[in-house]
Order: C-alpha cells, then structure tokens, then sequence
C-alpha cells in the first residue's frame, strides 16, 4: 500500500560562509510525515528537487538532492539551494547554473526579463505563468519541494513556501548595482583605478620628472591598521597614531593649529581669511596710533612714500634716479658696453644665468626658435581633466600645448578645440575602426570605409568574419585570436574524421530514426547490420511462422513457434518446447480440464460433477439455497416446514392471489412505512427505467458559485416544462436539472445526464459537477476555460427506494467565480437525464 505523506517545510536561512557580504546558499529544512500516522518518513534514500518559482508559478530554477537518508532523522531533512545537482536556471548559461552572481539573479528584483518559461502551479491556484517573467520590485519567490521514496511517485509538498526579503538582502539592495558585470555603482569597474591596477601602472608609466624615483616602485605591503610613511628616501609601513589630531602643546610636534579667519591651502600656505584685526592682541592699538585709512588712500597707480621730517606717510608718483639705487650705475657701467646704448640689452651670449627665469605674468615673445640641448628635457604644465575643461582658450592661444595627467597624453589647442596629440579625441564607439586625419594629423574614430557599421549581411563583403565564441552553440572557439573547431565527442563538440576518414569510436546510442531507405545512394548489407543475438537483447532469428510466436528452446536461444490458432489460448509446452494452442472455444463455454487431467479445453461446465461443485454450499446471495439438505435450505430460504411462509398483505407476509390490493402484472413493494407493502408497481426489467427530457429556451441556464458541491434546485421560469417517461417524475423543485422517482426497486443503476453545456463562466476558474441522490454521488467531471456535456455515475441500492430524486450538482474552486448550466439556445439546445437498470 502506498502512504500517504504530508510534508511539514520550514525554510530557514544561515549563513555558512562569506559570498561576498550575503550568505553562501539558502538553506531549507523540513519535516515529512504520513498523513494519518503523524508518524515520520523513515526511508533510508529519498531524493529531492528543490524548484524556485516566480509570483505567477514560473520555473526559474531547479536542482536535485539525490539519496538523502531520514532513516534515522525523525523525518526532518535540510537541503541548501546552490548545493544540488543537475541545476538549471534560466538566467545562465550552461555550467554557469550555480555560481553566486546566477543564483542571486533567481532571487533578484533588479534581474531581466525571463521568456520561454514553464509553469509549475499547483492545479488548485488560478495562476498560471505566461511563458515570460519580468521581476518587479517587491516580488516574492516560491520555493517547491518534490520529494521521492522509490515507491508511489514524486510527490510535492503544498502549499509552495514563499520567500520574501531576508534581513541581509535588504541592506545588499542597496548594493545591487554593484552586482552585475563587475559593477560599482552601476558603472563599469574599467571606469575605476583598482589597486592591481595602480600597483602595475604607477612604476611603469609614471613619466612626471617631478617625481622621485623610490615613489615609482612598488609599494610595501602594511600590516592592518598601518599607513605609508617617506623619509625622502622610500616608503615604509608604521603604525597610525589614530588619526587624531594632535594638539600643538609642544614646538617638538611640528603642528601649528587653525582657528577661526585662517586657513591653510592645498600647498600649507596658511592665508588669513576674515580675521579681524581686534582678534590680533595689541594690533588695534599699534595701528590706530600710527595709521589713519584716510593716510592710505592714494591715486591710481601712486605709492606710498615715507618722509622723515614729518614722520608720515605721502602719495606720490614712482620716480627713482640711479643714485637713489645703490651700485645701480657701477653694475650697469659693467655690463651696458658704448655700442650697446643705441639699442640697450643685456648681452648674455656665452654667459650663464642661474636661478628661475620668473617673467610673472609677461610672455616671451620673439622671432626665433626655442632649442633644447641633447639629453635636455621640456617640462609642459601639468592638468588635470577638471582643471583643463576649466582653461578658457580663444584664438590667440593657437598652439598652446600641456600635458594632461587623467589622460596620460599631450594636449595642445588649434585655435578652435583641445586635441590630443598623434590620438583619437574621444572614445571610439562599438564597431568603430581608428583612421588616419592627415589634415589634423590624428587617428580619429570612424566607421569602416562605407560609413556605416557592417550588418549581418554585408560582414563578407567587406572581409570581416564573426564567431559565436560559446563553443556549445557554435562549434568554435577563439583563444588568443586564433579561431578552432571544438571538436571530440563529449557534448556539444562536433565529431571530427579521423586519419583512416571514418568516424572516431562513438557508441552509436544518441543515433535515432535511421532510415536506409533515407540513404542517397548504396544499400545496407547484411554484413553491415547482422541479426542481433539474444545474448546483446536480439532475437537470433532472421525469419519466423506466421501466427507463430518466438520462445526460448534453451537458455540461450530462440525459435518460432507453429501457427496458433485464432482465439485458442497458449499452452506452455514446458522447457525447450514450443508454446501450442488449444482449439476455439464456442458461446459460453468455459475452459476446463479433463477428468482425467491432460491439456485443458474448452467445454460446458458440468455441475453434476463432485469435482465442480466440491463441498462447499453456494450461498443465497450467489442464487444458492445457502444449505447442503433441503430441511435446512427451506430454513435459510424463510419457507417454513411446510415450504410455505406466511401469506397476507401484512409485514413479513408473502402476497398470494387473491390477497386485497394485488393488481395484475404489477409487483408489490414495501409502502414506505415497514409495515406494508403495495402492489400496484411495475415490475422493473433490466434497461430505462426512466426519463426526463427538456428543451433549451432564451435564458434558461443556471449559475450558482459555491466552492462546496450544492444542489441545482433554484427554478427557471426561463425554461419550459420537462417530459418524463417510464416511472419518472419531474422534481418537486419545478423546473431544475433533475429526475425524481416515487419508487425506485433495489439493484444497480446508471444514470446519464446530457446537457448543451457545462462550464465555468470566468477564465482561470475550475469548475466541478456531479450526480447526487441525496446520501452518494457519482464521479465528479471538472473543467477550466472548457467545456462538459455529458455526465454518467453508477448507484446500487440494496433496498427499494421511495421519493428519490438525482439532481446535479456543481462546485468552484473561487467562492465568487461562477459555474454555469447552460440551455439559452432554443431548438440546439436539450437536457435528457435517462436512468438505466442494469
């Protein structure tokens, strides 16, 4: 016997190692138990599918734990989603199924949209998936457990579990975007410097003279909570005091404090912002008493000049003679020659000036050239990106030029736009090809020579050939920009000849359907396709005897048998002998064995024969008298000792001619009450015992919405009047589907019901209708956005039955969802209730 299982699921979640900032898997935990026991599955292998679906019952992913031992478990199992095997998820492709990026698209919100699904509802909920997913925020996922014990089939535990926001999800959403393809932010990581990447470019690329050479090698590696410290020489790891700042208590600390209307820029200049001078101790004071701001204020372009004599400060023009300059006229005198007073310079051809050349905010102009020595360098200006979108050029700066450190280029300007120099002055889009701009002298991004990006049609003609690089739908392979065939014979390879052109040692077991006659050409030899010997699944027989039938002649061989004959049966012809067949048996013969013993015939059954009837006593109920002796048959037969029982119309009396109320050809029956019988009744003969035909009419239809099977008994004035035959009767209802019987003998009926149409009157709503008689009902026919006409069910009664009606009745699985009995078609429309003795 099968059990019956009721499976108890908890779902739990437990974090069993880092993936990231989320747990590793979903762990699940559950109980089974038999359903009337309470007792728990004790099974000693039981596999699971644990099946993960969308809102509306969209497969999204599944895998199976195999063989998992409850014997000794109390029922309870735990099974962790991304541990299984055999998985599929519709978010990746093959082999990539569980890695963690996958698995949480299955439980994501943010994921794409999912087509060509399947659904795995329930049967009793009305949603059925669409065939196509779009997650939305919100969404809950379904989690269903198949389990099977080896016996009974698979069997799912209902209702599905519901997973919605887990705690740690719901700080990780706000890091989703950094999920996919490697992203922060929802920005490609190839937008942001990694440190791999900084501790590989940084001494390799750094170009700037400025600095020194111990920052271009590789940085230390600190221990935690360390930070980098130069000596001017290299760097080094030493402890972080903390952070904090220290208090400048002591000129040893090297630390000046800010306070309130002074700062301190990017290069530690410190710069006195608002500070009033009332908050500098004794300032005030000291100014008031030799300065006045009205002392201060002079023309435009005059200075302030001190006299002595009055102790003041006066407004006057610049006018400064040599001899005011001290050694002004010696230092010139030496320098300034006679023949240079025509045109005044400082002749410094052959000299040598040190120190900075600081021309403030004067241009060099000149005609001429500017000519670096050999192993001299040029330093441009250094930028950064924001601070170059942030130079205001015009035409006059025609060929400036910097360098631009976010870019690692030389910039210039040519009078109308910032370019790069010998490069590209943007990023190429997708499909585009670098050409050389021999006006601009750059490579500039561009289209390939017609203009336009190649289509699907065109790659051909214009030399280009694409690869699908997934070996498993194209067959190829690209690996350092060497494209290969993925040939072999595991899947997805495609099968290559090997040196002697045939094909390499594959089983064969994948190939189905071959048709020699599907062959071009040749034909198939015997010596190519032998006959299959019994020990490899075959026959060994290369023909047989028609009618015959092939057997075993030893242990290891079969043969044909002869010709059977038609509608004889077998006989075994016992070891290495050939099955015969007894001769055709003719109506109503059984097959039996001789008196004598021997190969059974066909033949009439003999009763008179000890041997048939044995010693066992056919009982009443079998057609029997119940008694070996006729004093005891009478006794079981209720006769009496005179082989007559009581006669008379009363209880436990036997009706006889002449007894009042008896009329011709009619039976009696019991009146209802158990102390009386009528006899008045047509005596009942095996076929229609009754009908109840009505036509169909505008309206005439029935709903009714319960979800617990109810009687149609509501009357349609709708719908006209039924026609009964036999010893039917309309139902006391009026006009309802129904068929009423004031007496119904004892024995097997079949009662059938035709109807234009049973249906559900909403979509995704299932539908129930049956057959009752007020204590047993008949199957139950159900249907969803479809259609019924025909109800049948079968009812034994062991007694007579008086005022019995079969009505029909009708169940939904949605408490406000209509079931609907339908007959608004005049003239197409009918409904014939028949019932049949059988």
């Amino acid at each position: 016997m099968v059990k019956r299982l009721l499976g108890i699921l908890a779902i739990s979640f437990s974090v069993t190692a880092a993936w990231a900032s989320g747990p590793k898997g979903i762990q699940i935990s559950g109980r089974i138990l038999d359903v009337a026991s309470e007792l728990p599955l004790s099974e000693g292998s039981v596999d699971f599918t644990v099946k993960v679906l969308s809102p509306d019952n969209c497969l999204l992913y599944q895998e199976q734990h195999l063989n998992k031992d409850l014997s000794a478990s109390d029922g309870s199992f735990a099974l962790t989603i991304g541990s299984g095997s055999s998985a599929v998820n519709v978010y990746a492709t093959a082999g990539q199924e569980q890695t963690r990026e996958n698995i949480l698209k299955v439980f994501s919100n943010d994921s794409a949209v999912a087509n060509g699904l399947v659904s795995q509802h329930q049967g009793s909920e009305s949603t059925v998936c669409s065939g196509s997913y779009t997650p939305a925020a919100g969404d809950i996922r379904k989690v269903k457990i198949v389990f099977d014990t080896g016996s009974g089939g698979p069997r799912a535990i209902l209702p599905f579990h519901q997973i919605g926001t887990v705690p740690y999800a719901m700080v990780a959403q706000e890091a989703a975007k950094a999920r996919d393809s490697d992203k922060l932010g929802g920005v490609a990581a190839a937008s942001y410097a990694k440190i791999t990447d900084l501790a590989t470019e940084v001494p390799n690329n750094e170009s700037d003279p400025t600095v020194q050479a111990f920052a271009k090698s590789a940085l230390p590696a600190c221990a935690a909570g360390e930070v980098l410290k130069s000596n001017g020489a290299s760097f080094s790891c030493v402890t972080d005091t903390g952070g904090a700042v220290p208090v400048a208590t002591a000129a040893s600390t090297g630390v000046v404090q800010v306070g309130s209307g002074l700062s301190v820029n990017g290069a530690g200049v410190l710069s006195v912002g608002s500070l009033p001078i009332s908050q500098t101790t004794g300032l005030q004071t000291a100014l008031n008493d030799r300065l006045q701001k009205s002392e201060l204020q002079c023309a435009t372009n005059q200075v302030l000049k001190w006299v002595s004599i009055s102790d003041t400060f006066t407004c006057s023009n610049i006018s400064i003679t040599a001899s005011q300059v001290s050694d002004f006229n010696t230092a010139v005198d030496a320098r300034v020659s006679a023949a240079d007073t025509a045109s005044p310079k400082l002749p410094l051809n052959g000299g040598t000036m040190t120190g900075d050349l600081n021309m403030g905010g004067e241009d060099i102009l000149a005609i001429g050239h500017i000519t670096m020595s050999a192993t001299k360098t040029l330093l441009l200006g250094n930028f950064t990106q924001v601070q170059e979108d942030a130079l205001v050029l015009n035409a006059g700066h025609k060929g400036l030029s910097w360098y631009n450190s976010d870019l690692k280029a030389l910039r210039y300007y040519d009078g109308a736009a910032k370019l790069t120099v010998a490069a590209s002055t943007s990023a190429c889009a997708d499909g585009q090809i670098l050409k050389w701009n021999n006006t601009a002298k750059t490579w500039d991004c561009s289209a390939d020579s017609t203009e336009t990006a190649p289509g699907d049609a065109s790659y051909a003609a214009k030399g280009l050939v694409r690869f699908d690089t997934s070996a498993d739908v194209s067959g190829m392979t690209v690996a350092a920009g060497i494209a290969s065939v993925n040939t072999g014979t595991g899947a997805h390879q495609i099968v290559k000849l090997g040196a002697d052109s045939k094909l390499p040692a594959v089983d064969g077991s994948a190939l189905t359907n071959i048709n020699a006659s599907n062959l071009a050409t040749g034909t198939v030899s015997a010596s190519v396709l032998p006959t299959i010997s019994v020990a490899k699944g075959g026959t060994g027989l290369t023909s047989g005897t028609s009618g015959g039938i092939p057997y075993y002649n030893s242990g290891t061989t079969m043969a044909s048998s002869a010709a059977l004959t038609q509608h004889g049966v077998v006989l075994g012809g016992g070891a290495g002998a050939s099955p015969v067949s007894t001769a055709a048996g003719t109506g109503n013969q059984v097959l039996r064995v001789p008196a004598g013993g021997g190969a059974p015939v066909f033949g009439a059954l003999d009763l008179s024969s000890a041997d048939v009837v044995g010693t066992s006593v056919l009982p009443i109920a079998n057609g029997g008298t119940g008694a070996a002796t006729a004093g005891n048959a009478r006794t079981a037969l209720g006769l009496g000792t005179a082989a007559v029982a009581t006669t008379g119309s009363a209880a436990g009396n036997v009706p006889v001619l002449g007894v009042g109320g008896l009329v011709a050809n009619k039976m009696c029956v019991s009146d209802g009450t158990a102390t009386g019988i009528i006899c008045n009744t047509t005596v009942p003969t095996a076929g229609v015992v009754g009908t109840l035909t009505m036509l169909g009419a505008n309206n005439c239809m029935w709903n009714q919405a319960t979800t617990s099977f109810t009687s149609v008994t509501a009357a349609n004035s709708n719908c006209p009047a039924a026609t009964v035959t036999g010893s039917a009767s309309a139902p006391t209802e009026g006009k309802i589907p129904a068929i009423r019987f004031a007496n119904l003998p004892a024995g097997e009926y079949e009662v059938s019901l035709f109807m234009y149409s049973l249906y559900p009157v909403d979509a995704a709503v299932y539908c129930r209708y049956r057959l009752w008689d007020g204590t047993n009902h008949s199957g139950t026919v159900g249907v969803r956005e479809a259609e019924t006409s025909h109800l049948k069910g079968f009812f034994s009664y062991a007694t007579a039955q008086t005022n019995l009606t079969f009505y029909v009745q009708t169940a939904t699985d949605t408490a406000t969802k209509n079931c609907r009995l339908d007959m608004s078609i005049p003239v197409d429309d009918k409904l014939q209730i028949w019932v049949k003795r059988l």
